[in-house]
């Protein structure tokens, strides 16, 4: 699964298609990856605060690609108006494979 996801960087979606937004995409996305990955492989006294900041940096990816205020500035992820938004293709996927583990 993260193969398909890292192609995100190269190609990214939304509006984090060029500068700071592109970075700040591409780095959180590999962050994301890593904390995630890492989640799989620790010990139940850890995991939960690495799914955390992996979840974090995966906001963080997802605010770069729509947000305009994408620049988050906050400890972890909030939503406002959530429904009011059209979906990111393919995000929605991802993360709920993620948070259901099937990246482990």
């Amino acid at each position: 699964m993260w193969r398909e996801i890292r192609v995100l960087r190269s190609h990214p979606p939304g509006g984090a298609g060029k500068g700071d937004r592109k970075r700040v995409f591409g780095s959180a996305l590999v962050q994301a990856e890593q904390l995630l990955t890492a989640a799989g492989a620790a010990g139940y006294a850890s995991w939960p605060i690495l799914l955390f900041y992996g979840l974090s940096r995966a906001g963080r990816t997802i605010a770069a690609a729509d947000n305009d205020s994408y620049r988050l500035n906050r400890h972890g992820i909030r939503a406002l108006d959530l429904d009011q938004r059209p979906p990111l293709p393919g995000a929605g996927a991802a993360i709920w494979a993620l948070t259901c583990g099937e990246a482990r």
